[in-house]
């Protein structure tokens, strides 16, 4: 203790060594902390992306489903691009993908649509088919009273390649 009283008093200040100790203490430190730090930032990140994704995944199958229910059709055939709903006494029904949007009835889905369905995320490569019940190939004309639709939802958030996310959906007519 006096050793330390005595040169506290004489205001020796610290040697050379004892600084750089010191300095590289705390850059070790700070770059753990740092790197924590950002780790924790890019992992809120992906989650709110994946969350976002997955919301925007929900929001579309509940609005294909909702439309299959409230419309209730007939008939279901295969288009180029989706699906037509058929019923006597109404007009068809298109649910359909349109490069990066889905047409659902009268409503647009996708990116900067300015509708209720606008999403952050691009559709692009996402399908609606439907399949026979007899599990053959489907005909791209063919009228069915019962099968399979068959929804592949390819969701990819904007301005990002990596963040992704496929949702496969079947449910039987």
């Amino acid at each position: 203790m006096k050793r330390f009283v005595r040169r506290a008093g004489a205001q020796a200040g610290f040697t050379l060594i004892e600084l750089i100790a010191a300095i590289s203490l705390f850059t070790i430190v700070a770059g753990i902390v740092g790197t924590v730090t950002m780790f924790g930032f890019r992992s809120y990140h992906q989650i709110a992306i994946e969350n976002t994704l997955r919301d925007e995944a929900d929001l579309l199958m509940s609005s294909i489903i909702t439309e299959l229910y409230t419309y209730g059709p007939e008939e279901i055939q295969n288009t180029e691009f989706g699906i037509r709903l058929m019923k006597n006494g109404s007009d068809p029904v298109l649910i359909q993908m349109n490069g990066e949007q889905m047409q659902v009835g009268g409503q647009t889905a996708g990116r900067d649509t300015g509708g209720a369905l606008n999403l952050h995320s691009s559709l692009l490569g996402s399908s609606i088919s439907v399949l026979p019940a007899e599990h053959r190939m489907r005909d791209t004309y063919t009228r069915y009273e019962s099968g399979l639709i068959s929804i592949q939802l390819k969701l990819r958030y904007a301005g990002s390649s990596e963040d992704e996310l496929d949702v496969t959906s079947q449910f039987g007519f």
